[in-house]
């Protein structure tokens, strides 16, 4: 029962079917990352349905495995059951005496000549002998047979064929199962161990450091990316491996790839600050970092940097201020170029007293300079399923070149005593492609004329 079901054709194109319309769903549903979106637009009960059948992560299923896995194990149970037909016709030798194969050939294959009978069959011996490897022959009192044979493998290309899909299908089940893709993003002289899973959305921890020494970033004249790269350290308890990383150049370490992906400027943990104290007209310059705070020279004003933005309502890199002053707390948002903010900004939100550096009396407060460093976005991916996939790729090329360029082609050379004249035929047969046996028939007939005028 279990091996009639799986030896089945109708079985493997109903996987194949099904194979087609999961990865037609996988297309059009948004997978990974990208269905969120789609998913917030869909009604709670689609959504649940959705969710429980997978759908937004297909490729990742049991049940999409499990397709697969059935598609292996039918085109193993189809090739086991059908093998031993094939290996006994490969085995298998037809007659080398056999007449029946020389009726109604055309009569270019035939050559009638007067020659001796032992010199004849020596000279056929020998152009057999230079275009096939295996000679059979058998002699009666006026005639002689010869037989060969070529291409027996054409008969395993199919085989070969299965094979490499089995191969390819296992290596992306185990691409699955053990594989991952997730992203992270590396300040400069920063290292890190820890990405974030682009479809699960948790984060693991790789095996090994990734530290980004130095990024380098080049420009078009008009301000557009012309190449960009990150300078990488890999840190393994002792080891450590530099390696540059460029777009479309992946590097490698640890059976783990990386891409460069995007890049980026951070801003980081402080801000250079100027205060100006308008009634003792005295200027102040220091650094301040996030949380700390800091005590207003001939004062007790107390000011903390609480938050530092990249880019703040569009209108670029700002810091938000908390000023302390007899109990009483105010927050300024300072941006770091006013004038980019004025043009931004409308002028209703830019006459409130929170973007106005002057609205605490008798302060003036200055952002001097933000410290940026950039970041390098790189794609990590581990598939070790990969190898198979490239093996089973290779191994598919090579079945269908062997299942389309080559045959088994039997041939049969007779001598027959006619008389004072001898007559030599040469026929064959193939279990595909005729116009190349012909041709290979004529071939020999051609030489075996050649030969015996000599």
């Amino acid at each position: 029962m279990f091996w009639n079901l799986f030896k089945s054709v109708k079985l493997a194109v109903f996987l194949l079917i099904t194979l087609a319309v999961v990865a037609i769903i996988g297309t059009v549903i948004p997978q990974g990352e990208d269905a969120i979106r789609f998913a917030m637009k869909l009604d709670p009960k689609l959504f649940q349905l959705f969710s429980t059948l997978g759908l937004f992560d297909v490729y990742h299923t049991l049940w999409f495995r499990a397709l697969l896995g059935l598609l292996c194990l039918n085109l193993i149970v189809c090739s086991l059951d059908r093998f031993p037909k094939t290996w006994k016709r490969i085995k298998a030798t037809p007659p080398i005496d056999a007449n029946k194969v020389f009726e109604d050939i055309d009569t270019d294959q035939i050559i009638r000549i007067k020659i001796d009978f032992m010199e004849a069959v020596k000279r056929i011996r020998s152009i057999l002998e230079e275009r096939f490897k295996h000679i059979k022959s058998k002699f009666n009192n006026n005639s002689a047979f010869f037989y060969v044979e070529e291409g027996w493998y054409s008969h395993m290309g199919v085989y070969l064929v299965h094979l490499s899909i089995i191969i390819i299908l296992l290596g992306g089940i185990i691409g699955s199962i053990w594989g991952f893709e997730g992203y992270m993003n590396i300040l400069e002289g920063e290292k890190k161990n820890v990405l974030r899973l682009t479809r699960k959305m948790k984060f693991i921890r790789l095996p090994f450091f990734v530290k980004l020494n130095k990024f380098r970033v080049e420009y078009y004249q008009n301000g557009v990316p012309k190449e960009y790269e990150s300078e990488l350290l890999f840190i393994q308890d002792h080891k450590q491996v530099k390696k540059r990383l460029k777009v479309n150049h992946p590097v490698t370490f640890e059976g783990i790839t990386f891409y460069q992906a995007s890049y980026g400027v951070s801003v980081g943990n402080r801000v250079y600050i100027k205060i100006i104290n308008n009634a003792l007209n005295k200027t102040y310059e220091t650094e301040l970092f996030i949380g700390k705070p800091y005590r207003i020279p001939n004062s007790k004003v107390i000011i903390t940097i609480l938050d530092i933005k990249e880019d703040f309502a569009k209108a670029g890199p700002a810091v938000i201020l908390s000023v302390k002053k007899e109990d009483k707390e105010k927050k300024l948002i300072l941006f770091k170029d006013i004038q980019i903010a004025k043009k931004r900004l409308p002028v209703p939100m830019l006459n409130s007293p929170i973007f106005n550096p002057s609205s605490i009396r008798p302060y003036t407060f200055i952002v001097k300079d933000i410290p940026t460093k950039y970041y390098s976005g790189l794609q990590v991916s581990r598939d070790p399923g990969v190898p198979l996939v490239w093996i089973g790729f290779f191994i598919l090329i090579f079945g269908l070149v062997i299942t389309f360029f080559t045959s088994h082609r039997r041939i049969w050379v007779r001598i027959l005593k006619k008389g004072d004249l001898l007559e030599i035929s040469v026929a064959g047969r193939s279990n595909k492609d005729p116009v190349s046996l012909s041709k290979r028939i004529k071939e020999i007939a051609k030489a075996i004329k050649e030969t015996s005028y000599v």
